[in-house]
Protein backbone atom coordinates (compact mmCIF):
# COMPACT_ATOMS: atom_id res chain seq x y z
CA UNK A 1 0.00 0.00 0.00
CA UNK A 2 3.11 2.23 0.06
CA UNK A 3 3.98 2.30 -3.72
CA UNK A 4 0.40 3.42 -3.84
CA UNK A 5 0.74 6.53 -1.68
CA UNK A 6 2.50 8.46 -4.92
CA UNK A 7 0.32 6.93 -7.68
CA UNK A 8 -1.06 10.15 -8.10
CA UNK A 9 1.30 12.17 -6.71
CA UNK A 10 2.74 13.06 -10.40
CA UNK A 11 -0.96 13.18 -11.92
CA UNK A 12 -1.95 15.96 -9.49
CA UNK A 13 1.18 17.81 -10.04
CA UNK A 14 0.19 19.34 -13.60
CA UNK A 15 -3.25 20.35 -12.73
CA UNK A 16 -2.33 21.61 -8.88
CA UNK A 17 0.48 23.44 -10.70
CA UNK A 18 -1.40 25.19 -13.48
CA UNK A 19 -4.38 26.26 -10.79
CA UNK A 20 -2.22 28.23 -8.58
CA UNK A 21 -3.33 32.13 -9.02
CA UNK A 22 0.15 34.04 -9.79
CA UNK A 23 2.82 33.89 -11.83
CA UNK A 24 5.06 33.87 -8.49
CA UNK A 25 3.32 31.22 -7.13
CA UNK A 26 3.40 29.08 -9.84
CA UNK A 27 7.03 29.59 -9.92
CA UNK A 28 7.54 28.61 -6.47
CA UNK A 29 5.06 25.92 -6.59
CA UNK A 30 7.84 23.07 -7.53
CA UNK A 31 10.33 23.71 -4.64
CA UNK A 32 6.82 23.76 -1.93
CA UNK A 33 6.22 20.42 -4.15
CA UNK A 34 9.23 19.15 -3.56
CA UNK A 35 9.34 19.85 0.44
CA UNK A 36 5.19 18.71 0.75
CA UNK A 37 6.89 14.99 -0.79
CA UNK A 38 10.18 14.69 1.46
CA UNK A 39 7.37 15.43 4.31
CA UNK A 40 5.01 13.39 3.73
CA UNK A 41 7.85 10.34 2.58
CA UNK A 42 9.32 11.15 6.21
CA UNK A 43 6.37 10.67 8.17
CA UNK A 44 5.33 7.28 6.06
CA UNK A 45 8.94 6.12 6.98
CA UNK A 46 8.71 6.75 10.28
CA UNK A 47 5.22 5.23 11.19
CA UNK A 48 5.80 1.95 8.80
CA UNK A 49 9.26 1.22 10.21
CA UNK A 50 7.48 1.99 13.83
CA UNK A 51 4.96 -0.30 13.45
CA UNK A 52 6.98 -2.52 12.05
CA UNK A 53 9.37 -2.50 14.83
CA UNK A 54 6.47 -2.75 17.67
CA UNK A 55 4.88 -5.62 15.93
CA UNK A 56 6.66 -7.26 13.55
CA UNK A 57 5.33 -9.59 10.82
CA UNK A 58 1.84 -9.19 12.84
CA UNK A 59 1.01 -5.85 10.97
CA UNK A 60 -2.14 -5.70 9.55
CA UNK A 61 -2.73 -4.43 6.06
CA UNK A 62 -4.67 -1.52 7.50
CA UNK A 63 -1.37 -0.68 10.05
CA UNK A 64 -3.45 1.92 12.41
CA UNK A 65 -5.87 -1.41 13.37
CA UNK A 66 -2.42 -2.75 14.27
CA UNK A 67 -2.39 -0.41 17.32
CA UNK A 68 -2.90 -1.94 20.50
CA UNK A 69 -6.62 -0.50 22.00
CA UNK A 70 -6.65 3.04 23.71
CA UNK A 71 -6.45 6.78 23.52
CA UNK A 72 -2.74 6.80 21.65
CA UNK A 73 -4.81 4.70 18.75
CA UNK A 74 -7.80 6.14 18.84
CA UNK A 75 -5.82 9.81 18.27
CA UNK A 76 -3.59 8.21 15.94
CA UNK A 77 -6.40 6.51 13.69
CA UNK A 78 -8.25 9.84 14.13
CA UNK A 79 -5.35 11.92 12.57
CA UNK A 80 -5.24 9.61 9.73
CA UNK A 81 -8.78 9.74 9.36
CA UNK A 82 -8.49 13.81 9.18
CA UNK A 83 -5.72 13.80 6.89
CA UNK A 84 -7.66 11.51 4.41
CA UNK A 85 -10.91 13.64 4.46
CA UNK A 86 -8.73 16.89 3.96
CA UNK A 87 -6.48 15.88 1.55
CA UNK A 88 -10.03 14.16 -0.92
CA UNK A 89 -10.04 17.16 -2.79
CA UNK A 90 -6.72 17.13 -4.20
CA UNK A 91 -7.10 13.16 -4.67
CA UNK A 92 -10.24 14.25 -6.74
CA UNK A 93 -8.82 17.21 -8.42
CA UNK A 94 -7.63 16.10 -11.64
CA UNK A 95 -10.51 13.17 -12.19
CA UNK A 96 -13.06 16.52 -11.68
CA UNK A 97 -11.34 18.51 -14.28
CA UNK A 98 -11.26 15.62 -16.70
CA UNK A 99 -15.04 14.86 -16.29
CA UNK A 100 -16.23 18.66 -15.47
CA UNK A 101 -14.13 19.69 -18.91
CA UNK A 102 -15.67 16.85 -21.06
CA UNK A 103 -19.50 17.57 -19.78
CA UNK A 104 -19.10 21.28 -20.35
CA UNK A 105 -17.99 20.90 -23.70
CA UNK A 106 -20.73 17.83 -24.53
CA UNK A 107 -23.34 20.61 -22.70
CA UNK A 108 -21.87 23.22 -24.72
CA UNK A 109 -22.11 21.81 -27.83
CA UNK A 110 -26.11 21.47 -27.58
CA UNK A 111 -26.33 24.67 -26.04
CA UNK A 112 -25.77 28.38 -26.73
CA UNK A 113 -23.63 29.06 -23.99
CA UNK A 114 -24.46 29.10 -20.28
CA UNK A 115 -23.69 31.31 -17.51
CA UNK A 116 -20.80 31.03 -14.99
CA UNK A 117 -23.42 29.71 -12.83
CA UNK A 118 -24.87 27.43 -14.68
CA UNK A 119 -21.33 25.90 -15.14
CA UNK A 120 -20.68 26.41 -11.44
CA UNK A 121 -24.18 24.58 -10.62
CA UNK A 122 -23.17 21.31 -13.30
CA UNK A 123 -19.53 21.33 -11.27
CA UNK A 124 -21.02 20.94 -7.99
CA UNK A 125 -23.76 17.85 -9.54
CA UNK A 126 -20.81 16.54 -10.95
CA UNK A 127 -18.65 16.73 -8.04
CA UNK A 128 -21.63 15.51 -5.46
CA UNK A 129 -22.36 12.61 -7.72
CA UNK A 130 -18.58 11.82 -8.08
CA UNK A 131 -18.08 11.81 -4.40
CA UNK A 132 -21.47 9.55 -3.44
CA UNK A 133 -20.21 6.91 -6.80
CA UNK A 134 -16.32 6.92 -4.89
CA UNK A 135 -18.21 6.64 -1.31
CA UNK A 136 -20.28 3.67 -2.19
CA UNK A 137 -17.62 2.07 -3.70
CA UNK A 138 -15.41 2.78 -0.67
CA UNK A 139 -18.31 1.06 1.50
CA UNK A 140 -18.55 -2.01 -0.35
CA UNK A 141 -14.49 -2.90 -0.67
CA UNK A 142 -13.88 -1.46 3.07
CA UNK A 143 -13.00 -5.36 4.19
CA UNK A 144 -10.99 -5.89 0.99
CA UNK A 145 -8.51 -3.29 0.79
CA UNK A 146 -5.66 -6.13 0.00
CA UNK A 147 -7.28 -6.86 -2.92
CA UNK A 148 -8.55 -3.17 -3.59
CA UNK A 149 -4.50 -2.38 -3.62
CA UNK A 150 -3.61 -5.76 -5.24
CA UNK A 151 -5.96 -4.96 -7.77
CA UNK A 152 -4.53 -1.05 -8.26
CA UNK A 153 -1.34 -2.14 -7.60
CA UNK A 154 -1.57 -4.91 -11.14
CA UNK A 155 -2.72 -1.72 -13.38
CA UNK A 156 0.46 0.52 -12.12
Amino acid sequence: TSVLLFEGSITLLVPLQEAVQTPSDRAAFPKLYSKVILGIVSFYSFFGMTCWMAFGEDVRTVMTTSLPPGTLASTVQLAYSLAVVFTFPLQNFPSLEIVCSTVEKVLSSKDDGGSDSSSNAQRNVISTLLVILLSIIAILTMNDLDKVVSLMGSLL
